[in-house]
């Protein structure tokens, strides 16, 4: 693995706090290997981790990843143009399987941040053309 940022999807961080998620201890041997190198999300993502986590896994869990894993994270709200690009991107897609708005909002961030890897779980990362590393 490189020394630059890696982004963090919703998706890792569901595996990260769901002991029973079919890729929880891959996305913790992950994170070990990942160790102190920086972490990136955008806001979007946050928004979307803690709605799930709360809702999935109840407000302990939500607490722990507001309280250790978040504040490790540099989260990038963004601007117009990159939510234009993300927006514009998702309302062009086809198909039943196609990429959330988050997730057009990470491609889109990864793409202006220069980030190549994605933590994510999300097939959706890998055919937009990101690596998990």
């Amino acid at each position: 693995m490189s020394n630059a940022a890696a982004f963090i999807d919703t998706s890792a961080i569901i595996a990260l706090y769901n002991d029973d998620d079919r890729v929880h201890a891959e996305a913790a041997r992950w994170l070990r290997a990942w160790d102190d190198r920086p972490l990136v999300t955008h806001l979007a993502v946050v928004t979307e981790a803690t709605a799930l986590l709360d809702r999935r896994l109840g407000v302990e869990v939500t607490t722990r990843f507001t309280e250790q894993l978040l504040p490790t994270i540099a989260v990038f709200v963004g601007n117009e143009p990159l939510y234009d690009r993300a927006a514009t991107a998702y309302r062009a897609q086809r198909g039943r399987r196609r990429p959330s708005l988050t997730d057009r909002l990470a491609f889109e961030t990864m793409l202006e941040l220069e980030i190549a890897t994605a933590f994510a779980f999300d097939q959706h990362f890998l055919d937009a053309g990101f690596t998990r590393d």
